[in-house]
């Protein structure tokens, strides 16, 4: 399936609703996830109530206005989570490089996810998105899918300075990186020990050293810990693209935490 596939079969996961489900004419108190082609999506419990990517969508680009979804990734077994990127029009300078802004709308159909987004700018020069400070990029929109939380969603209104602030966070880290000197060798071993932490896959970390090592453009080629984060980024973005997995934004969170530790640990030095 190709990324336009994926993002037009999400988009269209709407409308969906719950129908009782029976097991020899007797109530099972669970229900199916269903939608207008009768589709079946999961079996859940009473109280759960879901919401479709396509709805999601809608919903969020009234908060959000001027965005246009860029990318998507999936997870689970039939479409039970996924997320759908949106990019907004106002782009950022970091190290005189343009960054833009992006965010991830995350839902699950099987309640193993909550609603939420994810602000991850994009460094456009390598086409890499990012996550500095995981747990204040994540604004969340509903925790629980159920009925009362539905309710809730519905009428909540989020303003984009949210996002807009959450980035500039983002950005702050990211320049801190800059000032940060690392050489080679011991990025190589940065990456190293971010592979033996299971971090980052082998492959990957193989793939991020060649990167460093070898950088194939002059944004980075300064020894940093900025070109470093980038050089991790590169094959974790690639990966994303190409599998359209969340298993792969996964990693690119993770690498994010650890950068941020990095600047954390520095300034308290």
């Amino acid at each position: 399936m190709t990324q336009e596939q994926l993002t037009n079969k999400l988009l269209g996961i709407k409308n969906l609703h719950c129908e009782k489900l029976y097991w020899n004419g007797k109530d099972t108190r669970k229900q199916v996830v269903t939608d207008s082609e009768g589709e079946l999506y999961g079996v859940m419990g009473r109280n759960y109530q879901p919401v479709g990517y396509g709805d999601l969508y809608a919903h969020v680009s009234e908060w959000l206005p001027n965005t246009k979804v860029v990318g998507s990734a999936k997870g689970g077994r039939n479409f039970s989570k996924a997320i759908l990127t949106l990019e907004l029009p106002d782009t950022f300078d970091v190290g005189g490089q343009e960054i833009k802004t992006y965010v991830n709308l995350i839902n699950s159909l099987d309640g193993s996810l909550p609603i939420g987004l994810i602000v991850s700018p994009l460094r456009v020069a390598c086409l890499n998105q990012f996550v500095l400070l995981r747990k204040s990029a994540f604004i969340e929109i509903r925790q629980k899918h159920t009925r009362t939380g539905y309710n809730a969603f519905t009428k909540e209104i989020r303003v984009v300075d949210e996002v807009y602030s959450i980035l500039k966070g983002q950005l702050a880290v990211a320049e801190k990186l800059i000032n940060l000197p690392c050489t080679t060798e011991k990025g190589i071993a940065f990456i190293d020990k971010l592979v033996k932490g299971k971090v980052l896959p082998e492959k990957i970390g193989a793939e991020a050293k060649s990167f460093y090592e070898t950088p194939i453009r002059p944004e980075d080629e300064p020894r940093n810990h900025w070109s470093l984060f980038n050089a991790i980024t590169e094959p974790l973005n690639l990966k994303l693209r190409d599998k359209q997995k969340l298993t792969n934004f996964g990693h690119i969170q993770a690498v994010g935490d650890v950068f941020s530790e990095v600047v954390a640990h520095d300034l308290i030095r």
